[in-house]
């Protein structure tokens, strides 16, 4: 557990998240931490909401990227990969699995949960998916079912 000290006071990352001095979401302020942010200023600092990124012609906000069919990553991989200054269209656009699977990234392979048959990018932008491309990308490659990798919480037993 990191603890984090701001004026004399210490509490975790999450403690922190949740005091209502901090004006950033737990994600925000862990990112923050582990790169090396000031305390003060990782829990005070707005997040780049309003930061508007253009990409295929079309003008959104990171978040709303991230929210894209297009986008193969979460926002905090996205924001990270922005201000590394990857092209704009590219950190949008590649999966992050690629970049530690690169020979067993099949994105075509189909995957059926009852009659219905997609990929995992499909997957992932499925209502019924509740958890994050790279999520569904890991579950599988341990060898989790398709239908069992697509719920959020899985019970202990039903971990790999």
């Amino acid at each position: 557990m990191i603890l984090i000290n701001i004026d004399g006071e210490e509490k975790s990352i999450k403690e922190w998240s949740r005091d209502t001095r901090c004006i950033v979401n737990y994600d925000t302020l862990y990112y923050r931490i582990t790169a090396g942010w000031d305390p003060y200023e990782a829990i005070k600092t707005p997040p780049p909401e309003t930061q508007i990124i253009t990409a295929w012609g079309e003008h959104k906000t990171i978040d709303s990227w991230a929210e894209d069919e297009r986008c193969r990553v979460c926002v905090s991989t996205l924001r990270s990969r922005l201000n590394n200054n990857w092209p704009t269209e590219k950190a949008i656009a590649t999966s992050a699995m690629r970049e530690f699977y690169p020979e067993t990234c099949n994105v075509s392979k189909k995957y059926r949960v009852g009659d219905q048959e997609k990929t995992l990018s499909e997957w992932a932008n499925d209502p019924m998916c509740e958890v994050s491309y790279n999520t569904l990308f890991v579950r599988i490659k341990r060898g989790k079912n398709i239908r069992d990798a697509l719920k959020r919480n899985l019970k202990k037993d039903d971990k790999k």
